[in-house]
């Protein structure tokens, strides 16, 4: 009996000890998971960041002591010239700096000529989330170009998207507002991670390369858009649909080269010219869309013919 009794409490003792070690394991765990989640926020070392904080509208703004900035006699407010935070993945861009309106992410220019340069505000920021102020009227050359960003959304006032703005990010999707006229040169380009976006019915200019190399599937051009751009929408493998507004006039050169996918474009009648390059390697298009193309421009060719391409806008 006594053996008994002593089994019995050997057995007890061992599932105690077993069910607190699970129980430390858990707690253990979820204070490294607590611990990696920080870490990441914090631009860390321990892992790869990999997706976006949670929208915050609720954020407080960063300090304006992370931001270099200058007065802008031309916009009569504050433009963000740099930032020099590195501890976060997430940044408020305040309304106001030292009481003026911040109106523009900007950039230091340095060197001349052809040895110029432009240092975007937010260039190759780790930052993946930024919420910038109702302010602001324009996003400079190069404003957050290679950086990590995949989530930020257009202020309603602004009206110029600039050169290289967000070229190289990780943006999935955008909104251009309605208020934007004008989306600068290679604005968007070689963002691989781009799928969706929507142009606002203000924009009248696309600069040349503005999406070039991103993932689009389909586009749809407002019909206030009159000037688009060489190489504009060239290089996206994925696209397959685009609606042309009636404001343009010229596809130009190179203007959809190797978007391999394209099947349908609508070319409104008011295009009168098509460059011979503009559907280089668009092996896909529909008959409708050939036949279209080829009564405005007889001599377009849907295949690159090899050598002639390296010297294709010379």
């Amino acid at each position: 009996m006594k053996k008994q009794i002593l089994s019995l409490a050997l057995i007890i003792l061992v599932l105690a000890i077993v069910i607190t070690g699970c129980g430390n394991g858990d707690t253990a765990t979820t204070e490294q998971n607590r611990l990696q989640d920080e870490n990441d926020m914090q631009g860390g070392t321990g892992g790869t960041t990999t997706q976006a904080p949670a929208a915050d509208p609720a954020m407080p703004e960063t300090p304006s002591s992370y931001f270099t900035h200058a007065f802008s006699a031309e916009h009569n407010g504050i433009v963000i010239t740099g930032y020099s935070g590195s501890g976060s993945v997430r940044v408020r861009v305040p309304d106001t700096i030292e009481g003026l309106p911040v109106v523009m992410i900007g950039y230091v220019r340095s060197g001349s000529g052809a040895w110029t340069t432009w240092q975007g505000a937010f260039q190759g920021a780790r930052i993946m989330t930024v919420y910038l102020p109702e302010t602001l009227v324009e996003i400079g050359r190069n404003a957050f170009a290679g950086s990590q960003i995949t989530n930020i959304i257009i202020p309603n006032n602004v009206t110029t998207i600039s050169n290289r703005a967000f070229a190289s990010t990780a943006l999935t999707s955008i909104v251009i507002p309605d208020n934007v006229t004008e989306i600068g040169n290679e604005a968007f380009a070689r963002t691989q991670t781009l799928t969706n976006i929507t142009i606002g019915n203000s924009v009248t200019s696309i600069g040349e390369g503005a999406f070039t190399a991103t993932a689009l599937t389909s586009i749809v051009i407002p019909d206030n858009v009159t000037e688009i751009g060489n190489n504009a929408f060239a290089e996206i493998p994925t696209l397959t649909s685009v609606i042309m507004g009636n404001g343009v006039t010229n596809i130009g050169r190179q203007f959809f080269m190797d978007s391999t996918a394209l099947a349908s474009v609508t070319i409104p009648d008011s295009v009168t010219s098509i460059d011979i390059t503009a559907f280089w390697d668009c092996p896909s298009l529909d008959e409708a869309t050939r036949a279209r193309i080829l009564s405005i421009n007889p001599n377009a060719q849907f295949m690159q013919p090899g050598p002639e391409r390296a010297i294709a806008g010379d």
